[in-house]
């Protein structure tokens, strides 16, 4: 009897350790969730509507900046994004059902900033042929929490062919970026 209670305890243990994670069972579960228990705002732009303010935003711009950023938008397929001063009370960046979430979706790492007052994460989801399907960022601090998620299929051979990634790559080399 003491033996089968026992057991009865540790698998209910388990299944509500388990449950604390299967809450999130996706990046746009976890942002639904900050907007539906967050008293913030979601909106969700796809990404013909983020290439033609692009085209708007850049008519200022000289020709260079104009071709990077229209190169930059046309791998863009949607953007989804949640800002809340409110964060919900049983979510916060150091949640690990957040770092789970983004890991069991096979997101990796490639940012992290922390400061006294704000911590800001950036993950992507890189398939085997290095392409980027979604980028997830993270900014938490004391006034506010935005999430964002940006669809998009861009491999990382195209991100080095872009002008924007060249004109980085002659700054990073250059002798005046290395004496300062």
């Amino acid at each position: 009897m003491r033996l089968s209670t026992t057991l009865f305890v540790l698998c209910f243990l388990c299944l509500s350790v388990g449950e604390t994670h299967a809450q999130y069972k996706n990046a746009d579960k976890i942002i639904s969730h900050v907007r539906d228990h967050g008293n913030g705002w979601a909106f969700t732009i796809p990404g013909w509507l983020i290439r033609t303010g692009v085209k708007l935003a850049s008519m200022d711009m000289d020709k260079d900046e104009k071709d990077m950023i229209r190169q930059l938008s046309k791998s863009i397929k949607k953007l989804r994004i949640v800002v809340t001063e409110d964060k919900p009370t049983d979510f916060g960046l150091d949640n690990a059902a957040l770092i789970y979430t983004l890991n069991n979706e096979e997101y990796e790492p490639l940012i992290k900033i922390r400061d006294e007052a704000e911590n800001i994460n950036l993950w992507a989801k890189i398939d085997g042929d290095d392409l980027i399907q979604n980028i997830f960022v993270s900014i938490d601090s004391d006034e506010e929490m935005v999430l964002l998620k940006l669809k998009t299929d861009l491999s990382l051979d195209e991100l080095t062919q872009m002008d924007f990634f060249q004109e980085y790559k002659k700054r990073e080399l250059s002798p005046l970026a290395k004496n300062n």
